[in-house]
């Protein structure tokens, strides 16, 4: 009885997780593996000497739902971009890398964004965007109204909102303004 529990577990582990090995230069160790899930999700992982370098999702139906590059060690992502069902870009993000949780002991670890970020949609238009430095907005943040018009610019540094903040309406007209100065004094202009 172990036994044909332990062989239809073997089965179904096949079945749920397929994996496919395609060499593209033997010489230089560089392939990538297919992958499907229980659900019919592919993914292809490129290899170069044995380290993941990208990493790829699609759909059930075929579709690039995201691409993942990592940096040398195939690890850390570095640059992630997402898309919608329409092939359009959704997201393009930069990400600094995996950190351990300080004062953490157990194996906590949170991915740092470091550079700019991209949001879209799905018409293909930006949505927002803002640059990350060290894990934190830094400079200028935007968001678009759906027609690319701009909604809203604000200010951060280090991750806290400074400076002026402006508000628009579909036509681009500022229809409100407030100046932020540390430590947290608002003025109103509008």
């Amino acid at each position: 009885m172990k036994y044909l529990f332990l062989i239809s577990c073997v089965i179904i582990f096949t079945k749920s997780f397929s994996q496919e090995k395609v060499f593209i230069d033997e010489s230089k160790n560089h392939y990538y593996t297919i992958v499907y899930d229980e659900n019919g999700t592919k993914f292809i992982s490129y290899y170069l000497n044995n380290i993941t370098y990208k990493f790829n999702q699609y759909s059930k139906d075929g579709k690039l739902i995201s691409v993942v590059f990592l940096d040398s060690t195939g690890y850390d992502e570095k640059y992630k971009e997402e898309f919608f069902e329409n092939k359009k870009l959704r997201l393009k993000e930069y990400i600094f890398g995996l950190y351990k949780l300080k004062g953490s002991d157990e194996d906590e670890y949170f991915l740092m964004k470091d550079g700019y970020y991209v949001d879209y949609y799905d018409n293909g238009l930006i949505k927002e965007e803002h640059v990350y430095i060290n894990g934190k907005i830094n400079g200028v943040n935007r968001k678009y109204y759906p027609n690319g018009q701009l909604e809203m610019e604000k200010f951060y540094y280090n991750g806290v909102e400074v400076g002026i903040s402006r508000y628009f309406d579909l036509n681009g007209n500022v229809i409100k303004s407030d100046t932020l100065f540390l430590p947290y004094i608002i003025l109103k202009n509008n």
